[in-house]
């Protein structure tokens, strides 16, 4: 997880931020957690969904961006764009422009944003993998 050093809102001594995200039964969630060793100033937030814009740009620019590809996809195409379209709620419209963006890199952002979608392929024949798109600086 990033550690980012910062200055304290209580004394403005050195405090220590972490964040991260993760995909969990095809849900995505974040933590973060602040503390000073100076004061013991120490504060926590959950949430369900994607991290924070700030946040996911740092996650992004240091851990780089991952993505999804789709080998093989034309053995069963119909049942790809399916379970592609249920697990994102997407319009026949919004489809269409992911299969042509078959068989990928599609839906790049953090690895733990690549991640929610294997849960949806699951037990099916369709087999996608989690590639790095770009790298980060760590």
């Amino acid at each position: 997880m990033p550690v980012i050093k910062k200055k304290c809102p209580d004394c403005e001594g050195e405090s220590e931020f972490w964040f991260g995200d993760r995909a969990f039964d095809g849900r995505l969630s974040w933590a973060s957690s602040e503390y000073c060793k100076s004061c013991h100033y120490s504060v926590e937030a959950d949430d369900e969904g994607m991290l924070p814009d700030n946040l996911r740009d740092i996650e992004l620019r240091q851990k780089g961006t991952w993505a999804v590809i789709f080998e093989n996809y034309e053995l069963n195409i119909a049942k790809t764009l399916k379970l592609i379209r249920d697990c994102l709620g997407l319009t026949v419209s919004d489809l269409k422009n992911i299969k042509n963006s078959l068989p990928g890199p599609i839906f790049p952002g953090t690895r733990a944003e690549a991640e929610r979608f294997l849960f949806y392929f699951k037990g099916t024949d369709i087999d996608p993998k989690i590639v790095r798109f770009q790298q980060g600086i760590v």
